[in-house]
């Protein structure tokens, strides 16, 4: 990663942080100690926003995100840039290319890669944001990740998958709480 995407995410990161002291009302962390690691980790979580969710942990987290994001996002040249070139890896859904065409075995790739590479990737297992309190269904992407990770590494990465959670008050409202 070279030192202007270090910088980018850095000054991205004070940003966010310090919007969110004004778009929520109070945030409470619990357990944030879990978010100090230093091996590869997959950090799992549901997903109730999809603007809100990856930005909570990113700004958490002592390390540096990937994230994995839906396909629909990378349509244009400058989005396709935009997200490639900060931290973003594409995942197909069905919804977004339809049946038949799910073939995300070099997203994959990159993010076991990355995790190789001591990295920590952040997956939405759900696929979807939805505002319902509910899990949703569950997909299998993270787990074929861990796996695929594990394996390039002889089983020997030492591999953390930490569940993680989200909890907004009221997530499309303003000065709302969040308990992550």
């Amino acid at each position: 990663m070279n030192w202007f995407l270090k910088a980018f995410y850095l000054a991205t990161k004070v940003l966010v942080n310090f919007s969110f002291s004004f778009f929520f009302r109070k945030t409470t962390i619990l357990n944030e100690e879990r978010l100090n690691f230093e091996n590869p980790c997959i950090l799992v979580s549901n997903h109730p926003s999809a603007l809100f969710d990856p930005l909570v942990y990113a700004v958490r987290a002592p390390r540096f995100i990937f994230f994995l994001a839906n396909y629909s996002l990378f349509k244009t040249p400058f989005q396709n840039w935009f997200f490639n070139t900060f931290y973003c890896i594409p995942i197909k859904r069905k919804e977004d290319v339809g049946i038949g065409n799910l073939n995300n075995r070099d997203s994959m790739d990159k993010a076991e890669i990355h995790l190789s590479k001591n990295g920590c990737l952040y997956i939405a297992p759900e696929g979807n944001s939805h505002i319902e309190r509910r899990i949703g269904k569950v997909k299998t992407g993270a787990a074929r990740i861990a796996l695929g990770a594990e394996k390039k590494n002889d089983y020997e990465l030492g591999l953390t998958i930490l569940p993680a959670g989200i909890n907004y008050e009221d997530q499309t409202r303003f000065r709302k709480k969040v308990v992550v």
